[in-house]
């Protein structure tokens, strides 16, 4: 089960891109088949389940809110063979990772990879998954300047504290390269980050 790719920082201003809002959590990943439905999970770097102590409970939600009908879709789209989807945890005091174990926790779908066709195209994301509770997507077009400024100075709306996901299809051919992918944070959400390493400069980088 593949890892979701690390996202850029550099910012991508030739190819219309999605902007999708990015939610502040931890990115948790889940396998599915036709023959065994969702039966792997894990973070980027490691597999867990519900017994986990941290994350154990993403695992729970995914079970609860996605896997039934998604395993629906994706046999109407004929994917019988292995499908990555990719899942925020997240609660309303989430930040950089961290989660407060009192909080309400829940799992929004933001990402669907499937086997020998890679990620799914933007629109057809939102087409056949947006009703089951996706990010929203805030903007289509190119990331100019005054694009990226809203961002950073938090203006653009309908966008919470972190930032956007910004994507598009591989310009290559889903075979033969990358697709696009990279975000861009808001000012504020940088300045608690900082506040929050104090002189930490190692753990900043990381988690910017």
């Amino acid at each position: 089960m593949k890892s979701y790719p690390s996202i850029a920082h550099k910012i991508n201003s030739e190819d219309v891109i999605w902007a999708f809002d990015k939610l502040d959590g931890s990115n948790i990943r889940a396998e599915w088949s036709k023959k065994r439905g969702f039966y792997k999970f894990g973070t980027r770097k490691m597999m867990i389940d519900e017994k986990n102590r941290h994350l154990g409970k993403s695992v729970t939600l995914i079970k609860k809110l996605y896997a039934e009908e998604l395993g629906k879709r994706f046999l109407d789209q004929k994917w019988d063979r292995s499908v990555v989807c990719y899942f925020e945890f997240y609660g309303p005091h989430s930040f950089s990772g961290q989660h407060r174990k009192i909080d309400d926790h829940t799992v929004t779908l933001f990402d669907v990879s499937v086997h020998k066709e890679g990620f799914v195209h933007p629109n057809r994301f939102i087409d056949l998954f947006e009703d089951l509770g996706t990010p929203k997507m805030l903007y289509k077009g190119r990331a100019d300047q005054e694009f990226v400024e809203d961002v950073r100075n938090f203006n653009l709306p309908g966008m919470t504290l972190e930032g956007v996901v910004c994507k598009a299809p591989n310009p290559k051919g889903q075979k033969t390269g990358k697709r696009v992918c990279f975000k861009v944070k808001t000012q504020r959400w940088l300045d608690k980050l900082k506040e929050e390493c104090g002189d930490d400069e190692r753990k900043f980088e990381k988690l910017s």
